[in-house]
């Protein structure tokens, strides 16, 4: 409903709705905080996607009661009311989930235009339409057998895991930090959705995050990237052991435009927060009113 969602550490369980069409507006009558899942507990949201014209929001796993999923419908902010799928499934963290139109299911194979959300939780690996939630990993499950400390994801590090879809082989992929000491994901899974067969893959870097990108040129029109533990990112689907094309740096951008709406604007100091590493360097460039002749792109350590 091109409305800002925003969640918070302070009020862990709570969103911001913000006013809608208005970027960063969270004040006035357009504005709502929202409390998901069971009222009261206060599990942190780590996840948000768009499912139809609702927002589905996932929540923490922690203690014996588990996380929460809740489907947030309405009209506007006075209208807004929440539906809880699950009050005891959560997801891992905000890099676990993948959105997949076309889904047969097993109740009903023809639905050939389903759309389901395919989730990572602590107890295995989910999927859920929006009503239900259906837990189909039971073919991987020492990976969530608490029991089996040598394969099971390892407590402590769902930050690690990971889940994406991937197009080319219509596929779920997915990398688990598994065992009594990986500290990011060395177990990868492969979930074809058509024949609901899973099976391991061996990769010839620990890719960390999964994403898709709209080629340039080729025949492809979109190629899988991952971001790896070394630095660096790799074409997946490609090479041997799925990473063998060329290799590049991280290089993140960040472009702010500043608009005083018709006002003059007084812009003196800029300030640069990055978290420290021992490698790369930052260079602003800055113009006014598109003229660069003011660009200051000396180049600063990180």
């Amino acid at each position: 409903q091109g409305r800002p969602i925003l969640a918070q550490d302070k009020y862990p369980q709570w969103i911001e709705i913000g006013a809608s069409d208005r970027l960063n507006c969270f004040n006035g009558t357009d504005y709502k905080p929202f409390e998901v899942g069971d009222n009261g507990r206060d599990n942190k949201v780590l996840a948000m996607v768009n499912f139809f014209q609702d927002l589905m929001v996932f929540q923490e796993e922690k203690g014996m009661q588990g996380g929460c999923i809740t489907i947030i419908q309405g009209y506007d902010t006075q209208t807004m009311g929440k539906l809880i799928v699950s009050n005891s499934i959560g997801i891992v963290n905000s890099k676990a989930y993948a959105v997949v139109d076309g889904v047969p299911t097993p109740n009903n194979p023809e639905a050939a235009y389903a759309k389901m959300v395919f989730f990572i939780s602590r107890q295995g690996v989910h999927m859920t339409n929006g009503k239900q939630v259906i837990r189909i990993s039971d073919m991987m499950g020492i990976y969530f057998d608490t029991t089996d400390t040598t394969n099971c994801i390892r407590r402590g590090y769902e930050d690690k895991h990971w889940l994406r879809y991937d197009s080319l082989y219509k596929c779920l992929r997915i990398g688990l930090c598994t065992g009594t000491s990986a500290t990011v994901a060395n177990t990868f899974l492969v979930y074809d959705i058509e024949t609901e067969a899973w099976g391991t893959d061996t990769l010839g870097q620990a890719i960390t995050c999964m994403t898709e990108l709209q080629a340039g040129s080729g025949d492809l029109p979109v190629l899988q990237y991952g971001g790896a533990s070394d630095g660096f990112i790799y074409q997946l689907n490609t090479g041997l052991n799925d990473v063998g094309a060329s290799t590049a740096a991280v290089e993140a951008f960040v472009t702010i435009e500043i608009d005083g709406g018709g006002n003059k604007l007084d812009v003196r100091t800029l300030q640069v927060r990055c978290k420290a590493q021992a490698a790369g360097d930052i260079t602003p460039s800055i113009a006014f009113n598109g003229n660069t002749s003011y660009t200051d792109e000396t180049v600063r350590s990180m």
